[in-house]
């Protein structure tokens, strides 16, 4: 079968979940298929060496995809740096982009607490943001790549959605919807501690559009069962097929080892994982440090920007940013993973890892929303700050209850997570 995957990240190096899960599903189908995908790897604004970086992760995937076919937007360059109009568009950017930052960190130091957790709040919120728009001539790119004589087009994440506007009617189109945008909208709104008639405007009109273009997709995969049933009151309930992401943790006949520290997995880049570092440094240390004498140690795992970790590590300095880490299996092994998301769609990635690796997990019920986990049988949830600090203490002392919810995740999330089951059930799409 000859298949098209349009995707808006270059999924190398495997340094997140998402990436992981959507190189191994690509890695896995190239032996069985004729894969052609579609990179734009284009600099973005006042910073070109951007477009470095993605051609390196491109040549890295050559080598290890040779049999793969690589199509890359590189655009125009005339066009992209000497059109007055895009000139002028870009400048804006950069000055929004850099003076906001500076804003930010100013009236996060002017302001009062409160206050500055609803402006940044609403600053970050998808709400804010205006339709999908792409570039001329990247829809002129995928408008002629994708008439080339595919069986299948396959189009991953919410930034490419609309793409299936301009692909051929005549071909069989499936979209992977790894978070649903109108959900972590709406997660978004109910935190804003007050908001009015235009900020629901906003909302139901991002969730209109995205659903008129789901509709396009002649199949629509979630990642959950829990977002399937969510998008079955908008869509026909024969469109929609679910098909969760699969994890190579390394974690394979991993031991369990006794817990003390604290581990969170996530990159800065995605603003839940932002959000939720930020409310467990706000809200739920000061709680911990009433509670317990011991001192508490956290390893955040992933890609933070310096101002964002100097932001941080000024409200916590229980904190340790530890950056990528290959072996991620073995560093969290022996650690109690936290995922204290208030805000998301899909699944967490970061809760299968750490469950491959005998990593026990307390989490927000939004944390381990779409996996099926038990509570107090697998996992441990509390959606307050206290909540959230007592499940903390009560499992880094508690060494069975550690083994116990570690073991029991692991023989849940083994059975249903596994890459076999996974594939098969994506090869019945295709078919």
């Amino acid at each position: 079968m000859n298949i098209l995957i349009l995707l808006p990240y270059i999924p190398y190096p495997l340094d997140s979940g998402g990436n992981s899960a959507v190189f191994h599903m690509i890695d896995h189908y190239r032996g069985e298929h004729r894969i052609t995908v579609v990179f734009d790897v284009r600099g973005h604004g006042f910073f070109p060496h951007l477009q470095a970086d993605k051609l390196k992760a491109v040549a890295q995937l050559r080598r290890l995809w040779p049999d793969v076919e690589f199509c890359l937007y590189e655009g125009d360059e005339e066009v992209r740096w000497f059109s007055p109009r895009n000139l002028y568009c870009k400048t804006l950017r950069f000055l929004r982009d850099s003076f906001g930052r500076k804003y930010k960190r100013a009236y996060s130091w002017l302001a009062q607490k409160n206050d500055r957790d609803e402006k940044l709040l609403r600053a970050e919120s998808l709400l804010s943001d205006k339709l999908v728009q792409y570039e001329s001539g990247f829809l002129d790119f995928v408008a002629q790549v994708s008439r080339r004589g595919f069986d299948v087009i396959q189009v991953e994440m919410y930034e490419y959605l609309y793409l299936g506007y301009v692909l051929p009617k005549e071909v069989k189109k499936v979209f992977i919807h790894h978070e649903l945008r109108f959900v972590r909208n709406w997660n978004e709104l109910s935190l804003f501690k007050e908001h009015d008639y235009n900020d629901l405007l906003a909302y139901e009109q991002s969730k209109a559009t995205e659903i008129a273009a789901l509709n396009v997709y002649d199949k629509v995969v979630t990642l959950s069962d829990y977002d399937r049933n969510i998008l079955a009151e908008y869509l026909p309930k024969e469109k929609i097929i679910s098909s969760p992401v699969g994890v190579h943790g390394g974690g394979e006949g991993m031991d369990f080892k006794a817990c003390k520290d604290f581990v969170f997995i996530g990159s800065g880049g995605h603003y839940p994982n932002r959000d939720a570092l930020s409310w467990f440094c706000e809200e739920v240390l000061p709680v911990l440090r009433t509670k317990t004498m011991e001192p508490v140690k956290l390893y955040v795992v992933g890609k933070w920007d310096k101002p964002q970790m100097k932001e941080l590590q000024c409200k916590a300095d229980e904190v340790e940013f530890t950056g990528y880490i290959p072996d991620l299996a073995s560093f969290i092994n022996g650690k109690i993973s936290i995922v204290p998301l208030r805000i998301g769609s899909g699944i967490r990635v970061k809760i299968l890892e750490s469950v491959f690796a005998c990593s026990p997990v307390v989490t927000t019920a939004k944390g381990m929303e779409g996996i099926s986990l038990a509570a107090g049988d697998d996992c441990l949830v509390g959606d307050t700050a206290s909540d959230f600090a007592d499940c903390m203490l009560r499992l880094s002392a508690d060494e069975d209850l550690q083994h116990r919810l570690a073991c029991n995740a692991q023989k849940k999330i083994s059975v249903y997570y596994n890459f076999e089951r996974l594939f098969s059930i994506r090869k019945q799409i295709y078919l």
